[in-house]
């Protein structure tokens, strides 16, 4: 009969022990100066413990499996600190900050969807080029010309409050064809420069959509060379050929979807996203700019221009994060 006593005392004893978990630590100011009279209240519940002149704090958490301490005193932003059950063994610091909780949840709630941060990005884009009634180009040339352009892009953005930025090069494959006495190449390049604003639609940047305005630059080169040196100035000039180039400068109206892929880095402030857009081009001069090496002039031929291009791109982004909420320090 006594052992049996014993035993259930025993057991009893064992299990209040096991129950009684708590969680020990203390609070420092910025400084590493204890702080004294801190309130650390668990889980939202009326259970709480308050620093002792020392900093030093005991906190019994019972039987809970998510374990969240919230630290408070006036002057001061409220921490909240998330402890695993496996790690209740810790001695736990609270640094505690200077502020005002109202305002900053002010100032969260009004600038939560801040996008801000740099991106280098790599691409491909799809121009559509449309030349037409160029009294100083043969058929054949404006043939060359209207063929789809596939431009390589390189370029770097920048998001400051939201306000895009946007500088882009692009690059078409050379082309190349020949005769029995000409080698004919041609090649293109494209230079833009876009301002927009972003739209941050869901959490943690995961969605921004941003329209844009910009001006691009692209020029189109054309040359003919003899395949020998053999071939006289004479043969070479009637042939009707002088190497030449057009700029041709468009303005665009464009949309921007960007979808992060995966975030990495302290705070996870860098990551990889995918953007896929299109813009809708329009003339921003009458008539382009035909030159040769030695010679410039302004055509007086008509120009259209391709009303749509789209293009793919996968950026590199390093952001400095939208503001948040102080009691998610």
């Amino acid at each position: 009969m006594r052992t049996a006593l014993i035993l259930t005392l025993f057991i009893t004893t064992l299990g209040l022990s096991l129950s009684a978990q708590s969680v020990k630590g203390y609070v420092t100011d910025q400084e590493g100066l204890p702080m004294s009279a801190v309130i650390i209240e668990l889980n939202n519940s009326d259970n709480y413990a308050i620093s002792d002149l020392n900093g030093h704090f005991c906190l019994e958490v019972g039987q809970y499996r998510n374990i969240i301490l919230k630290a408070k005193f006036v002057g001061y932003f409220t921490r909240v600190i998330e402890i695993r059950k496996e790690n209740l063994m810790d001695s736990i610091n609270i640094i505690m900050l200077p502020g005002d909780d109202a305002k900053a949840e002010t100032y969260s709630i009004s600038h939560k969807n801040h996008i801000g941060g740099f991106a280098f990005h790599f691409g491909y884009n799809y121009i559509e080029s449309n030349f037409d009634r160029f009294s100083e180009l043969t058929e054949n040339q404006i043939i060359q010309l209207n063929r789809n352009a596939h431009y390589a892009n390189l370029g770097i953005s920048a998001y400051v409050r939201n306000i895009y930025a946007n500088i882009n090069f692009g690059i078409a494959p050379l082309k190349k064809t020949s005769n029995e006495l000409y080698r004919h190449l041609n090649d293109s390049y494209t230079i833009s420069f876009n301002l927009g604003y972003g739209f941050n639609l869901l959490k943690d940047h995961y969605l921004i959509l941003t329209p844009y305005a910009g001006i691009n630059h692209l020029m189109y080169n054309e040359y003919i060379a003899p395949l020998n040196n053999k071939i006289t100035l004479e043969e070479y000039l009637k042939q009707g050929y002088v190497d030449y180039s057009i700029l041709q400068y468009t303005g665009s109206l464009g949309l921007n979807m960007t979808v992060k892929l995966f975030d990495f880095g302290y705070h996870r402030q860098q990551g990889i996203y995918i953007s896929i857009g299109t813009a809708y081009n329009f003339k921003v001069h009458k008539h382009p700019y035909i030159f040769s090496r030695s010679t410039s002039i302004r055509t007086q031929s008509s120009l259209s221009v391709s009303p749509i291009n789209t293009y793919v791109t996968i950026q590199y982004l390093i952001s400095t994060k939208a503001k948040t909420k102080k009691t998610d320090l």
